[in-house]
């Protein structure tokens, strides 16, 4: 279990997240939802170990993030940033990179290692580019790149910030699909989302960030029927069987 007490996060000269409490166990899939600048990004860096802590306090298993080797905590988190630079090699070799956490001095991988990266091809469709420069492939393709790197890592908690920018609408609802399987197979899947109808669609918990803290931790119906989705927003929101409809007010 991830587990934030009072935490507060952001960087040297700015605080962007104040006073969050939260845990988050595996088998959920959890939205983060907030208006642009409203702390998303900073609080899966933090909960990732990429961002240090300001005030609180944040475990893992029941024990602060700075114990643990930073290899040993790769292969427990990984996180999916919402911008890579884009290096200078194909997209196999790229992935090669996510199982790095795993390997020896000589960075060889084994039977397992090929499993992993060969399993997370699959699921993201890119049987057909790994010998493609990554240069050459579609914003949409080289998002779905990273995104398989993320899961050849096989972490039990997977952070993801925005993984469905750059998609066009099927691959959204593609990434929208492996979110729900991940959390279905045991992983704990954090993801910052825009499109709010489909968050609710999709998600076992809604997390919602304004004015630098957390205004709502539940289940999406409660995120409706309370009034502060719609508030944070400023939109309406109508509901039907399955899916929401939202308007300007």
């Amino acid at each position: 279990m991830i587990e934030t007490h009072h935490l507060w996060g952001g960087y040297p000269e700015k605080t962007v997240i104040k006073d969050i409490s939260l845990s988050f166990k595996q088998g959920e899939l959890v939205a983060v939802l907030g208006l642009n600048g409203s702390g998303k990004s900073t609080l899966l860096k933090t909960i990732a170990g990429l961002l240090p802590e300001k005030q609180g306090t944040l475990l893992l298993d029941g024990k602060p993030l700075s114990v643990y080797e930073p290899r040993h905590l790769a292969r427990m988190i990984a996180y999916h940033g919402q911008r890579y630079e884009i290096p200078e090699m194909d997209t196999q070799t790229l992935l090669t990179h996510s199982r790095y956490p795993y390997q020896g001095f000589i960075r060889k991988l084994d039977e397992q290692d090929l499993r992993s990266i060969d399993n997370a091809v699959a699921r993201m469709q890119l049987q057909h580019v790994m010998n493609t420069p990554l240069k050459q492939l579609s914003g949409g393709y080289q998002q779905r790149a990273f995104l398989a790197m993320t899961l050849a890592r096989e972490a039990r908690y997977l952070l993801f910030d925005e993984p469905d920018a750059h998609l066009d609408i099927s691959q959204m609802y593609m990434i929208h699909h492996l979110l729900q399987e991940l959390a279905a197979e045991g992983h704990c899947v954090v993801a910052s989302l825009h499109d709010l109808s489909e968050a609710l669609r999709i998600a076992s918990r809604i997390i919602l960030i304004d004015q630098q803290t957390v205004v709502f931790d539940g289940i999406p119906h409660n995120a409706v029927s309370s009034g502060i989705l719609a508030e944070t927003f400023g939109v309406t929101i109508n509901a039907y069987d399955d899916f929401y409809r939202f308007s300007l007010r």
